[in-house]
């Protein structure tokens, strides 16, 4: 794939990989836990036909909006793709393609199950069978499955961005810097005090040196987000050191990762984690704080806020 092609182009063929499972440890305490499949699908907005909005379909709105078609989603059962399937199942502007566990494991390298149709949004939804993010993204990678520039979303996340052309241009940035300047990772950044989440201070704050490098900083003025452009050389560094997470210190650390970042703008930005995250997004989104959850016949997942 030609991606100085696309730095001029829509580059509609980026992949993202979009992870939206976990086992939500950290929220265990929250009554999503009974109901959801993970923190991901937790409520931030309703449909005009009163259905459910969850969280990772935000970012996965803004990605569509600035063109791209070619989604990944790694996830720990099949709701995703039931939920797109009830979305887009009678659009044919969508390739809608879903791997179970057993059918995952199966793909050998190069096999053809993938199937790409051009000029619709290709949807992949898969059940690795696999533990740790930077593990299934290595798998991926064996499989042939990633390009060499790829996309990295996190389904756990909410920005609240006005202007969608802020991430079209990181991205533009972010596959220059890489084909030009040999750098690994290009990492969206948040103003520091553009971050809602109230334990803050456990997070990595950075500077962004005078070449745009990513500088680890515990007194810098920025949080980096799950929007990120890797190159394969990341996979790489995955395999070398043997992480099995992509929050491993040692990738960030690794005096060979080139990271580079760029700030985009948002209203706000909230990494769900917590029950307190989340009713701090529920108050900065205006929703109420108690939901209701019930399954129609077809085992349908909705969602309406009690009166």
């Amino acid at each position: 794939m030609d991606f100085k092609t696309h730095i001029r182009e829509g580059f509609e063929d980026l992949q993202v990989v979009f992870f939206i499972g976990g086992e939500g440890s950290r929220m265990r305490n929250l009554y999503y836990k009974y109901i959801l499949p993970s923190k991901q699908w937790l409520v931030v907005g309703y449909e005009k036909d009163g259905e459910p909005i969850p969280i990772w379909f935000k970012n996965f709105e803004v990605l569509r909006k600035i063109g791209i078609r070619n989604f990944y989603f790694l996830a720990s059962n099949d709701k995703c793709f039931e939920y797109f399937k009830q979305r887009f199942g009678s659009n044919p502007e969508y390739n809608l393609q879903f791997f179970s566990k057993e059918d995952f494991l199966k793909i050998e390298r190069g096999e053809s199950k993938i199937k790409k149709e051009n000029g619709k949004v290709n949807i992949y939804v898969m059940e690795t069978g696999k533990k740790g993010n930077a593990t299934e993204l290595l798998y991926l990678y064996k499989l042939g499955i990633i390009e060499p520039i790829f996309l990295r979303v996190y389904g756990d996340e909410y920005l609240e961005i006005k202007n969608v052309e802020e991430i079209k241009e990181f991205i533009r940035w972010g596959i220059k810097k890489i084909i030009e300047e040999d750098a690994v990772s290009a990492f969206a950044c948040v103003s520091k005090e553009k971050v809602k989440n109230k334990g803050l201070e456990k997070r990595v704050v950075f500077n962004i040196g005078k070449n745009e490098e990513l500088l680890v900083d515990e007194n810098g003025n920025f949080v980096v987000t799950s929007f990120t452009l890797h190159s394969i050389k990341f996979i790489k560094l995955i395999e070398q050191i043997g992480a099995s997470s992509i929050e491993d210190e040692r990738l960030m650390s690794y005096t060979s990762h080139k990271k580079v970042g760029r700030v985009i703008e948002v209203e706000f930005f909230v990494n769900v984690n917590t029950k307190e995250d989340y009713k701090l997004l529920q108050e900065l989104l205006g929703l109420s704080q108690r939901f209701s959850f019930y399954f129609d016949n077809n085992n349908k997942k909705n969602l309406k806020e009690k009166s």
